[in-house]
């Protein structure tokens, strides 16, 4: 599909790149989300010198990821690294053995199943995420973020705007933000309701309405209405309970996706003090000890990938004295990469043959994920859907010449029927004491903190302040004037615990239409809608790590799988070598890959955990309560009025909580939205203790001067949102304090001139 092109900037090339060695103030590795928009802002200092190394190439004008209704197009495909988590023991086919019904076995414990994998789209390409997603953009509630202030021992102040809490990070918010109001008419059309102080007019990042929706948003907001919710009209303001039509991330005037690379890389590409090198793998951070016996960390060795796009060497490039390394590769690479350097668990660097320098158990740990349900129904064959393009090469070739040549059509469209709810809107009270009182005792801090959040439900039900409802003011979530006091409104109704949001299109890859044909003989066209349900606040937290050598990325660990069985999938070639295309290396400072141990070229293993620890079944059982509330939407007029029936999961007479429960467990999916492996909390102890995080406030890695961790990985809890918009403010305010930490050691004479 030809677009009108938008100047492509140009990249380094690698022997550039390299000249720039020992001149780095700040090397940044990952160019995704966070990556680019800490090097655009930090490179706005001339006395900085920034250099990105991000593996995967530029993508400028592919409409794949420039054009809104193409989204998804691009996953599974070379600008993915396409990972796939290890076999979830909970997850997947009954064992007929334990086919007892109820999903319990007779010792009283959860049954295990045989284990599904799970997709893990991450973004491999100038750009990282934000150039494969979906585009929602929205913010969490301000309790999330004042639970990242307490796990760091910040107070959260009335007045004032320092830490990590709702008021420290929300300037980020709107420094990051270009919005673009949309007119009184599309308002009233769209319910594109919003409070124009909740957002940011002058960043890079353009958010927008869409110009077109699909048919079924016109019915979104009078459906909900009729199930006791209300529009939120300042879903940016501290709270998302209740219903909106979401945001995207979309320049409206180009109608193509607004990301990292073009909103923030573009405009700052001409600086002098800017090198990008795309197809870059890092490898590992080079650390060593300075005179006082302290590690520092003092460059990055990384692989470069010819034209081929093979890998050809391993190349080295360091930082300035005073200099800092600093990590953006999302809650997968980055992880990966401090646990490659010997930073990390030592039983892990260990099993991977990775010599450990700096001791930290919690490198890895605390992934927290939002786990998503994808129901599926048939709707009227009449109404118009993305799906339609994809099948039929006349309409998909009208629909290009249509929105290249006027920028309007099915192509300009993109899910934004939204709604968040409490647990409290739609689990019977019964159900949510049951649940509590099989909740463990929190260990932890963050334990501490996902129990109040469930507790605090509880209790909301005993006030009856617990559901947005459209029966007197006092619940209405449409009562804007507590939306930024302090927590008022929060605290009246709680946080978003379950996100759903419909759209036409089939989203379930697991779901196939069955095939038929009319009575004539032709083959009828039917059509789908999907109701999907994600789950926030997961009790259930996983893991990502290197794998042990030998190693395979087939041979994740399960429970599954005996010793033996793991041990000969492992096995492996211990002589690797990055193939060179039979050429020399030519730089003085080329390097075949280390032998003997793990590599950046295992892909680390995935477990997430679904529904496992002691309250992985609280989050199964909500999800049970989640899908039959959603079910109910799309039972409830106007929206039931375009829908013919459901049909994944199909429908049947007894539809009981084992139904939902079998059928959750074997189709669930991710949201793509991990975070926590980097976690920044405060640290008391001497860093083996649990629950001490991986990073400061100030994103510093607890052990090593001159590293620092800036993307999801940071964040210490997960919120009730989608990322993106989250993580550029976490990249917004760490080039902040990484600019205020230079100038301070600057002061104190620690920089070389």
């Amino acid at each position: 599909m030809a677009l009108p092109s938008q100047a492509s900037v140009t990249t380094s090339d690698l022997p550039s790149f390299l000249l720039q060695t020992r001149n780095f103030t700040h090397l940044i590795v990952g160019g995704g989300t966070a990556g680019l928009a800490l090097a655009a802002r930090l490179s706005e200092h001339t006395e900085l010198n920034i250099g990105v190394l991000e593996a995967g190439p530029a993508a400028w004008n592919n409409p794949g990821i420039n054009v809104p209704g193409k989204f998804g197009e691009t996953l599974e495909g070379e600008l993915d690294w396409q990972f796939e988590t290890v076999p979830q023991k909970q997850l997947g086919e009954r064992r007929p053995e334990e086919a007892n019904g109820g999903g319990v076995r007779k010792d009283g414990e959860r049954e295990e199943r045989h284990g599904r994998s799970l997709k893990w789209p991450r973004g491999k390409v100038l750009g990282g995420s934000s150039a494969l997603n979906f585009m929602t953009w929205n913010r969490g509630c301000r309790g999330d973020y004042d639970a990242w202030a307490t796990l760091l021992g910040e107070t959260v102040r009335k007045g004032g705007d320092e830490g990590w809490s709702w008021k420290g990070i929300n300037r980020f918010f709107l420094k990051s933000e270009r919005f673009y109001p949309p007119t009184q008419q599309h308002t009233t059309l769209h319910a594109s309701n919003h409070t124009l102080s909740s957002h940011g007019t002058s960043g890079p990042l353009s958010t927008s309405y869409s110009s077109q929706y699909a048919a079924s948003h016109a019915h979104w907001h009078a459906t909900l209405d009729k199930l006791g919710i209300r529009a939120n009209d300042n879903h940016l303001g501290g709270s998302n309970v209740g219903a909106w039509t979401s945001l995207v991330s979309v320049e409206p005037e180009t109608q193509e996706r607004s990301y990292s690379a073009t909103a923030y890389l573009r405009p700052a590409a001409h600086r002098a003090n800017l090198h990008v090198l795309t197809e870059a793998v890092a490898q590992e951070v080079i650390i060593e000890k300075d005179y006082k016996g302290e590690w520092v960390a003092k460059g990055v060795k990384f692989a470069h990938a010819s034209g081929m796009r093979e890998v050809d060497e391993i190349h080295i490039v360091e930082v300035v004295e005073g200099g800092e390394v600093v990590l953006c590769g999302g809650s997968v690479a980055s992880p990966q990469l401090l646990e490659l350097s010997g930073i990390g668990n030592p039983d892990v660097l260990a099993a991977a043959e990775v010599d450990m320098k700096v001791a930290n158990r919690e490198v890895g740990e605390h992934l927290q994920e939002h786990m998503m349900t994808a129901m599926v129904f048939e709707i009227d064959p009449s109404i118009p859907t993305l799906d339609d393009l994809r099948s039929d090469p006349a309409l998909h070739k009208e629909a290009e010449e249509e929105y290249a040549e006027n920028r309007t059509g099915l192509l300009t469209t993109l899910p934004s029927s939204v709604l968040y709810l409490p647990f409290s809107h739609f689990v019977p009270p019964e159900k949510l004491e049951k649940l509590a009182s099989s909740l463990p005792s929190p260990k932890t801090p963050r334990e501490r903190i996902l129990y109040e959040r469930f507790m605090d439900g509880i209790r909301k039900v005993a006030r009856g302040t617990t559901a947005p409802s459209v029966d007197g003011s006092e619940n209405n979530v449409d009562s804007q004037e507590n939306c930024v006091d302090e927590g008022t409104r929060r605290d009246r109704w709680g946080l978003g615990q379950i996100e759903y949001n419909f759209d036409l299109s089939s989203y379930n890859p697991l779901f196939q239409p069955p095939t038929s044909a009319s009575p004539s003989g032709a083959q009828e066209k039917k059509k789908y809608a999907t109701m999907m349900m994600m789950l926030q606040y997961p009790f259930s937290v996983g893991s990502i790590h290197i794998p042990p050598f030998p190693s395979s990325s087939s041979s994740a660990p399960s429970s599954q799988t005996t010793e033996e069985e793991q041990s000969k999938a492992t096995i492996q070639e211990k002589e690797q070598e990055i193939p060179t295309n039979g050429k020399e290396p030519s730089e003085k400072n080329a390097h075949r890959v280390e032998q003997g141990r793990t590599t950046a070229q295992q892909k680390p293993f995935i477990d997430p955990r679904y529904f496992e620890g002691p309250a992985g079944d609280v989050d199964l059982q909500t999800m049970i309560e989640g899908v039959k509330f959603a079910d109910k939407i799309c039972k409830t007029e106007p929206l039931n009025g375009m829908v013919v029936k459901r049909v994944f999961p199909k429908e049947e007479e007894e539809e009981g909580d084992e139904f939902w429960e079998d059928w959750i467990r074997r189709t669930l999916m991710t949201d793509w939205h991990p975070v926590g492996t980097c976690g920044m909390m405060a640290r008391a102890g001497d860093g083996d203790a649990e629950d001490e995080g991986v990073v400061d406030g100030r994103l510093r890695v607890y052990g090593v001067k001159g590293l620092r961790v800036c993307d999801a990985s940071v964040m210490p809890l997960q919120i009730s949102a989608h990322l993106q918009a989250t993580v550029y403010a976490i990249a917004e305010k760490g080039a902040e304090m990484m600019w205020e930490d230079w100038l301070e050691r600057r002061h104190q004479g620690e920089l070389v001139q």
